[in-house]
């Protein structure tokens, strides 16, 4: 029997019984490198509630994309789902897939941090 694509009403009313913690500085020579900021295994099966910040500079933030995968640059033709975050702001969501990964790269020359907290069983 395969697993249903779509959760069950009791799966998301179960409380989130893992909590990790994390924080991130992008260092000199980081300008145009994707760089793992959070990795679920060994933490949790998977999360579902993510909230951070990114100060210091703007940058992009993808989850569950390999960093192979990922474009060493955002030229023209390169394709990425990741989001835009400015420096001073965050993103915050509830009822989230994230399997693997959470992955950063500097949007300026500046480097960025990222700071945050997933959820998740």
């Amino acid at each position: 029997m395969t697993s249903p694509a779509w959760q069950t009403d009791n799966q998301t009313r179960q409380t989130l019984s893992r909590v990790a913690p994390f924080t991130y500085t992008m260092s000199t020579g980081d300008t145009s490198t994707w760089r793992e900021v959070f990795t679920v295994a060994g933490r949790m099966s998977e999360g579902q509630k993510v909230s951070f910040t990114v100060d210091l500079a703007d940058a992009y933030v993808a989850f569950d994309t390999a960093i192979a995968s990922a474009p060493s640059s955002f030229a023209a033709g390169a394709i990425i789902q990741a989001m835009l975050v400015p420096a001073g702001t965050g993103f915050s969501e509830e009822n989230i897939f994230i399997g693997t990964r959470i992955i950063m790269v500097n949007a300026t020359t500046t480097n960025a941090r990222i700071r945050g907290i997933v959820e998740g069983k």
